[in-house]
């Protein structure tokens, strides 16, 4: 796999779950702050009652009151997972839906609005017409990878924001790095985030939620 340019300089194996050495897929972070996929945490966690051990450095961790889907997704990771998920398919030239016309077309561009691949056509189609003038910040084309001037902070505006893990009618505002990269609004500081560490626009700070 090749590394995408934002992350030239991490390692491949960043990217890999140590259990089943493939790509992340919904990546759960423990207390121990290592990353596995959720489907091999799934048998690990079978059968254990109250506490099991992490498969590589062997911390005991306690399992959550709802179990697996109680352990932090790392929307980080997502983020950059998904971007290699692109770059690959961009750099392969393959063929996908577009989300336009429904042909399957050697794809040009990718819209994080409409979370879909985009033919040359309906690209141009995106890039001219009024209605779609919102989604033109949010467009990845070809071209964006090929001059190998993306960086983190670009991709990061390229995407959409998320929706609050509490409040999914929220946009995210930001991000709690004290419980594993959430998504949260504004809302949140004052309440179950409320002393956490927050980052916004790049940068890190503490919000201490006070009223």
């Amino acid at each position: 796999m090749a590394c995408p340019s934002p992350w030239k300089d991490i390692a491949d194996t960043f990217f890999e779950c140590s259990i089943c050495l493939d790509l992340f897929k919904e990546p759960k972070q423990l207390p121990c702050l290592h990353r596995f996929c959720k489907q091999c945490l799934e048998p690990i966690l079978e059968g254990q009652v109250g506490t099991f051990k992490c498969p590589l450095c062997k911390d005991v961790c306690k399992i959550p009151n709802n179990g697996i889907d109680g352990f932090k997704t790392d929307f980080h990771m997502k983020s950059m997972l998904q971007f290699i998920q692109l770059q690959n398919t961009f750099e392969n030239k393959e063929e996908r839906e577009c989300i336009g016309c429904e042909e399957k077309l050697k794809v040009t561009a990718y819209c994080f609005t409409c979370k879909g691949f985009l033919c040359v056509q309906c690209y141009q189609f995106h890039l001219t017409k009024k209605m779609f003038v919102k989604h033109q910040k949010h467009l990845l084309a070809l071209n964006d990878l090929e001059g190998k001037s993306l960086t983190q902070e670009k991709l990061a505006s390229l995407m959409e924001a998320p929706r609050c893990h509490i409040h999914p009618e929220h946009k995210a505002k930001l991000c709690c790095c004290t419980c594993g990269n959430l998504p949260v609004c504004l809302t949140c500081t004052y309440d179950e985030h409320k002393g956490h560490e927050l980052r916004t626009s790049g940068k890190w700070r503490t919000t201490k939620g006070n009223t």
